[in-house]
């Protein structure tokens, strides 16, 4: 039997499924994130050809239809990554599985609000969103594992 439940994040620690269950809160640095805030920006930094930049990659289903849903192309997702570390409000980290029995990452989590023009009012709508990220193992990709309004 292959084992899925593995940590694909570059948060060492053990996962819930390797201890036997347990809490999915983790204690950060200080009650701080997991990741560095300036070390996700610069993954997230586009360059001068427009594609210098790391991957945001849904990491569950239901993140990859809210994306869908939300309309966001690869450049819109990784600046709404950037500016939840960057401008939001951290609000803990946690392990999260990608389904059951799946593998496991290691998240710090945001809330974002910021202002965005809605079409249908014609006026500019306050919106609230709830993003949950990690960097994965190698530190080339950033995994999304939820981001809704």
């Amino acid at each position: 039997m292959v084992n899925n439940r593995k940590n694909v994040s570059q948060y060492a620690g053990a996962s819930p499924s390797d201890v036997g269950g347990g809490s999915r809160k983790i204690q950060g640095k200080a009650d701080g994130p997991l990741y560095d805030p300036a070390a996700l920006i610069a993954l997230l930094e586009v360059g001068a050809d427009g594609e210098n930049y790391a991957p945001v990659i849904p990491f569950t289903e239901k993140c990859a239809r809210d994306v869908q849903k939300y309309e966001l192309d690869a450049r819109e997702l990784a600046t709404l990554v950037k500016d939840a570390v960057r401008s939001g409000t951290f609000k803990g980290s946690e392990w999260c599985e990608k389904q059951p029995g799946g593998p496991w990452a290691a998240c710090d989590v945001y809330v974002l609000i910021r202002q965005e023009w809605n079409e249908y009012a014609y006026k500019d709508i306050t919106q609230e969103y709830y993003v949950k990220l990690a960097i994965n193992r190698t530190g080339k990709l950033i995994l999304l594992v939820s981001m809704h309004q």
